[in-house]
């Protein structure tokens, strides 16, 4: 084991995720900075989106990991939607809250109780 691996081993480092969202379409969302200590990320599960923070503007695609070590402010926002803006959505989703913006297939049977394909 190296030292950085030791210093990380020692440090105990606890993960948590407290928020799933699933966009499409036109949207943007800030991010506020994080209290001392809290090291927020975001995991891209599929599609694409831009995230802009103090560090420049990056294009995050499925599979994409970014952390910000630092804590400091962002904003998520689509990869070049056209359209009016999407209206966030709240609601719980398994262990989860989930934010939603946008539309899915599927979304309306399975709010209304009928089945999903």
């Amino acid at each position: 084991m190296d030292a950085l691996a030791r210093l990380i081993h020692m440090a105990r480092p606890q993960v948590g995720l407290d928020l799933r969202c699933q966009l499409s379409g036109a949207f943007e969302l800030p991010h506020t900075a994080a209290p001392e200590g809290v090291a927020p990320f975001h995991l891209v599960l599929a599609g694409s989106c831009r995230i802009e923070s103090s560090g420049g503007l990056l294009t995050a695609r499925a599979g994409d990991f970014i952390l910000f070590p630092r804590g400091g402010e962002s904003r998520i926002c689509d990869d070049g939607a056209q359209g009016a803006q999407g209206v966030t959505k709240m609601r719980r989703d398994g262990m989860l809250p989930l934010r939603r913006v946008g539309e899915f297939p599927g979304q309306y049977r399975r709010r209304h109780g009928g089945p999903s394909r």
